[in-house]
C-alpha cells in the first residue's frame, strides 16, 4: 500500500506532466482565462495558496460533469522551510464532453461565511 508521501509525489509528477501536455492550451493562472482542450484531454490549473492560514481553494459551483470532471486537487508545499511560506494548489481536470463551462473557484476559510478572499474564473471550451 503506498504511503501518503508516495501518493503526493506521484500526484505532483502527474500534475507536472499535465502542465507540460497542455502548454499553449490557454493561460492557466489568470482570472477569466479561456482554456481550450479536446475531449479526453486532461488539464491543470495551478493556484497560489497558503494552507497555514486556513485558506484553501474550492469550487464555487458544481462542475457540469458531462463536460469537465475533477481528477484531483493537491497542495504542494513550498520549497523553503520558512514558517508560514505559501505553496501551490494543483487542480487536475479531464474534458469528457464537447461544450463550454465557466469554472469558478473561491479562496476562503471553510469555517468563515461571507465573501471569499479571492476568486478565479475560467472559461473552459471543450472541442472535438
Amino acid at each position: 500500500m503506498p504511503t501518503h508521501n508516495n501518493w503526493t509525489k506521484r500526484s505532483l509528477l502527474l500534475a507536472l506532466f499535465l502542465l507540460i501536455a497542455v502548454q499553449g492550451q490557454g493561460s492557466l493562472g489568470q482570472d477569466d482565462s479561456t482554456i481550450e482542450v479536446k475531449v479526453g484531454q486532461e488539464f491543470i490549473v495551478t493556484l497560489d495558496a497558503n494552507h497555514t492560514t486556513g485558506y484553501q481553494w474550492a469550487l464555487a459551483e458544481p462542475l457540469n460533469e458531462k463536460i469537465v470532471k475533477l481528477v484531483s486537487a493537491v497542495y504542494s508545499l513550498p520549497k523553503t522551510k520558512h514558517l508560514g511560506q505559501g505553496g501551490t494548489e494543483i487542480w487536475a481536470f479531464k474534458a469528457v464532453g464537447k461544450g463550454q463551462i465557466i469554472m469558478k473557484l473561491n479562496y476562503a476559510r471553510s469555517w468563515e461565511r461571507g465573501r471569499p478572499s479571492k476568486k478565479m474564473n475560467y472559461v473552459v471550451q471543450v472541442v472535438d
